[in-house]
């Protein structure tokens, strides 16, 4: 009569148990990490871009007279041991000097680039007072075209509760409602 040994092994079934737990595990992980990476990168990006800041600084304080047209200056006149480089690959260029700022300043084609990227509106009915309030009056307009009456009344007040101020990234933006006289509308 043989006897069964007490160490048997792991069944299949709990082997892929713990591949799934393992793999939602790395779904959940992974991108994260992927983030900080990202971060990290832009933040060295940020420091090699600063201290070209400064050295452009110290160059043009130094040579008022000499216009400073591209970033291999900084290093053919001795104020960089090399034409800086961003450390992860993007591509620096000298941004020419503008109304907000008063010396060139580096961008990076992977982490900075100024006027490149088109901010989202802030809302569905825009960013600026102009554009939000413009759209707040063709949907009132619209919903009165649309109903005879504005969106809420009662007796003789009406009560003005316009539902598209929703911003893009899922946040509920709070507007707080008033009450005007029915005869002043």
């Amino acid at each position: 009569m043989k006897t069964q040994s007490a160490s048997r092994g792991f069944t299949l079934v709990e082997v892929l148990i713990v591949i799934a737990i393992m793999g939602v595990l790395a779904s959940i992980a992974v991108p994260r990490y992927m983030k900080y990476i990202e971060q990290a990168h832009s933040t060295a990006c940020l420091a090699e871009r600063g201290v070209t800041d400064k050295m452009i600084t110290l160059y043009c304080n130094e040579n008022p007279d000499i216009l400073l047209t591209s970033l291999s200056q900084l290093a053919d006149t001795g104020y960089m041991n090399s034409q800086p480089k961003c450390p992860y690959g993007g591509e620096y260029i000298l941004i020419p000097a503008d109304k907000n700022h008063d010396y060139p300043t580096v961008g990076c084609s992977l982490h900075y680039w100024p006027g490149e990227v088109a901010e989202e509106p802030l809302t569905s009915l825009g960013s600026t007072f102009e554009e939000i309030s413009g759209s707040m009056i063709t949907l009132i307009q619209k919903f009165y075209d649309e109903n005879g009456k504005y969106p809420r009344s009662w007796s003789d007040y009406v009560c003005i509760l316009i539902s598209g101020l929703i911003p893009m990234n899922g946040t509920t933006l709070l507007m707080e409602s008033y009450t005007v006289p029915e005869e002043s509308v």
